[in-house]
């Protein structure tokens, strides 16, 4: 399933349990959430965070931020495979 876009920079707790946010959340499984900066106070507190940066004909660079031992770890063995 696809969550629905969420426009603006504020999504108010009515907006998130109306769409059924917090549900998609404490699912199973992969969340992939374009713009999750907007929304802070609604992430989970242990997540793994991926950043793409670079547009158009920039080249493109990603980067992983871990929050919590879980993801910490996972990325420190991705850390160990080669670029």
């Amino acid at each position: 399933e696809i969550m629905p876009s969420l426009v603006g920079s504020e999504m108010c707790i009515r907006d998130r349990y109306a769409i059924g946010f917090d549900d998609y959340l404490a699912r199973a499984g992969v969340i992939i959430m374009e713009w999750c900066e907007n929304v802070p106070e609604a992430l989970p507190r242990e997540r793994l965070e991926l950043h793409l940066v670079g547009s158009g004909m920039e080249p493109r660079a990603a980067t992983l931020a871990a929050y919590g031992a879980r993801y910490e770890a996972i990325l420190e063995t991705l850390e160990g495979f080669p670029a």
